[in-house]
This record gives structure tokens, C-alpha cells and sequence, in this order.
């Protein structure tokens, strides 16, 4: 991955210095010599992957800061937005963009995330620099009418570098993973993470997620080394799936932890006990947080 108009003589450069540009409201790191991970306002996770022809940002962050620019500070392809769900934290920056997709399923979580009221709040409610911000500082909302539809086994082929989608649903109802074939890696989004949330009005209950998770499990077996999410350090065990499937069953079988957790006044409970930065105290990769009413759904 390199900069608008600098050679390939560059990209070794940036593995060995980590020389990436750093913006207000963004920072990112190298994974490889086409795959840059970007960092948001409150560190939410987009990745931007490079092909000889154009380029690909999975996900836009919360919205805040001219994401556009930073993205073309460091690819000159043509780049398209690709995005995992629907979550405010997802699509904030995509409005600045031309070519955008989302799976359509994901219409109702994206009407109500997409609002600037909500956008806000998310902000005010997760960032202690909130009030210092400027109006223009926020991205503006997104058409739904504007974005692609994508679904799984959708791919693009952006040149050396290609991407094959999957049906990751659960966490919301069109919930999309990323595998970037040549590389071996698999971007689950907020899918299966170190506290996946699973108690909103738009998931999935824990029954259908469960058969969602094995499902994937079962088109991906083999495929990946490497399993990133969108929020933590980026980066969890390739048997995380593996890991949120036992504990779907562990949580049916009422032997979990199931630590109170309240969030914007909904009640949920978190599977197994963590420290303070979300991490299970038995190690293991892959946690849940569920709303006991929607076990068996």
C-alpha cells in the first residue's frame, strides 16, 4: 500500500518504518504491503486493501473527520466502501464516498444509525473530546437508495487481491464477513468479537445465531490463518468462530457466568467474565453479551 503518486519503492518504506499518514481523528499501521488497518475516533477498526487496479475500505468508522482524504493520503486506486453491517460505527464515514455497498437486509438498522441525531449521541455518549467537536467535523448521512446491494458470495476482484463475501448474521440481520482470498484472512466485523453483542432490537436471537456462526464456520474452514474483527487490537485466534459456537451451547446449557451488563438502558448479560480491557479471564478468545429472552430464538 502506498501513497497518491509515490512508487513501489515506497511500500518497503512503510514496512519498515511504519511511515503511514496520521490525520486528527485517524492513525493506522501496515499489515502488509496492500492491507492498511485504519483507526477511527474511538479506535473502531476499518481496513483498506489494495489491488493493482483499485481498492477496497471495508467499513467507514463513526463518521467523524474527512475519511476520504485520509483514504486518498494513502491510495491513489479508485476505492470502493464496503460494508460489514449497518451500526453507526460502520457507515458514519461512507457518505463521503461514491461507490459504497451493504447488504440490504441491514435497511432497518442502517435507518436508524444513519441519522446525524444519532451519530451524535453516539459520539457525545464515547468520546471525551465530543463537545470540542464542529459541525463540520461529522460526516453527512448516507442515502440508503445510494448504496449497492451486497450479499454473500458477492466478490471483487480488485486486482491480484480478491474478496469473497459470507452470511455472518447474528449481530445484525445482514451482518456480512470478508475473506481476502490470496492473504488468508478473514474479516468477521462485529460477527464474533471479544464481546459481541447479541441483545439489540435487530439481533438475532441466540439460537439463529448460533446456526448463523456454524454456517460460516463451515464455508470458511480451511480458508484463513488470520481472523480480524473491527474493535480490540484488531486481531483474535482463527478459532474464534469455533469459540463463540461452544459458547452458544454453554449459554443454552446455563453453566456461563452471565455477568449483569446494562447498555442505553437495556439489560443484557455477558457470557463469561472479563478483565478490564474485554478480555475472558480463562483466555480464550470469543464472548457474548445476550439478552436471556431471546436464548431460544
Amino acid at each position: 500500500m502506498c501513497c497518491a503518486g509515490t512508487t513501489a519503492a515506497a511500500i518497503s518504506d512503510f514496512e519498515n518504518t511504519g511511515a503511514l499518514p496520521k490525520a486528527k481523528f485517524f492513525h493506522s499501521e501496515l499489515i502488509n504491503d496492500h492491507m492498511v488497518r485504519i483507526y477511527g475516533i474511538n479506535n473502531e477498526l476499518m481496513y483498506l486493501v489494495e489491488g493493482s487496479n483499485s481498492a477496497a475500505l471495508i467499513d467507514s468508522g463513526a463518521g467523524v473527520g474527512d475519511l476520504k482524504s485520509y483514504v486518498e493520503s494513502i491510495t491513489s486506486k479508485p476505492v470502493k466502501v464496503l460494508l460489514t453491517h449497518g451500526h453507526v460505527d460502520h457507515i458514519g464515514g461512507a457518505s463521503r464516498f461514491e461507490n459504497v455497498y451493504m447488504n440490504h437486509d441491514d435497511a432497518g438498522v442502517f435507518a436508524k444509525h444513519n441519522s446525524l441525531e444519532t451519530r451524535r449521541g453516539y459520539i457525545h455518549g464515547t468520546y471525551r473530546d465530543a463537545k470540542n467537536l464542529k459541525e463540520s467535523d461529522y460526516s453527512k448521512q448516507l442515502d440508503l437508495k445510494k448504496i449497492k446491494d451486497l450479499s454473500s458470495y458477492d466478490s471483487f476482484n480488485l486486482g491480484g487481491v480478491s474478496l469473497e463475501f459470507f452470511d455472518a448474521k447474528g449481530h445484525t440481520p445482514g451482518e456480512l464477513a470478508v475473506l481476502l482470498k490470496e492473504d488468508r484472512i478473514l474479516i468477521g466485523g462485529d460477527s464474533a468479537n471479544q464481546f459481541t453483542f447479541l441483545f439489540d432490537e435487530f439481533s438475532l436471537g441466540l439460537s439463529s445465531y448460533e446456526k448463523s456462526m456454524t454456517q460460516l464456520k463451515k464455508e470458511t474452514d480451511g480458508k484463513y490463518d488470520r481472523y480480524f474483527v473491527s474493535h480490540g487490537s484488531g486481531e483474535m485466534s482463527k478459532d474464534t468462530i469455533k469459540n463463540i459456537i461452544n459458547l452458544c451451547e454453554e449459554i443454552k446449557a446455563g453453566t456461563t457466568d452471565n455477568i449483569s451488563h446494562k447498555f442505553m438502558g437495556q439489560q443484557a448479560y455477558i457470557a463469561k467474565e472479563i478483565n478490564k480491557q474485554y478480555q475472558r479471564l480463562d483466555g480464550i478468545d470469543g464472548n457474548i453479551v445476550f439478552s436471556k429472552e431471546k436464548i431460544n430464538d
